[in-house]
């Protein structure tokens, strides 16, 4: 999520943050190379007219959320172990006229495999959605069932009345 809005002002706080700590900051950017991954967090924060300067000292790692441990290879997961102590994980797919299950691989199953890099990695996982992506809980019968489960099937999810597809 460092290419979205939010997560584009996170990375340029952090950064501003790191500069007293000497703090290294990583992104997981989808791109098909690091330097187009560093071009599309640069244009990115410029159009958000956020202070670019300092991402020349931003890491880029190759990824997807749609992969399992978002696509970062073997060789990048052990280069990282030991040097990352917080994963922060903003990235989600947003269409707010799709369905849950438009969204379920990228949302549901992108946040699973964020906890399991997290985990691989002995670093703590911060994780930011938003509020507005489903409701607390759907009716399955008579009983009233929380949706915030991996295990929620397609036919179980929300109708079309939540949700993104408000």
């Amino acid at each position: 999520g460092a290419s979205g809005f939010v997560g584009g002002h996170v990375v340029a706080e952090l950064l501003r943050e790191g500069q007293a700590e000497s703090r290294q900051v990583w992104c997981i950017v989808r791109e098909n190379t690091l330097k187009g991954a560093k071009k599309k967090l640069q244009l990115s924060t410029h159009k958000l007219g956020l202070e670019t300067s300092s991402f020349s000292e931003v890491q880029c790692l190759l990824g997807d959320l749609n992969q399992k441990m978002l696509g970062v290879t073997d060789q990048d997961l052990e280069m990282l172990r030991g040097r990352v102590g917080t994963v922060i994980h903003l990235a989600a797919k947003v269409d707010l006229t799709a369905s849950y299950a438009a969204h379920r691989t990228a949302n549901v199953f992108g946040t699973r495999e964020a906890c399991r890099l997290a985990g691989s990695l002995g670093a703590r996982l911060l994780h930011v959605s938003t509020t507005d992506v489903m409701p607390r809980a759907v009716r399955v019968g008579r009983e009233e069932v929380e949706v915030f489960d991996l295990n929620l099937t397609e036919e179980e999810a929300p109708d079309a009345a939540h949700g993104y597809a408000r």
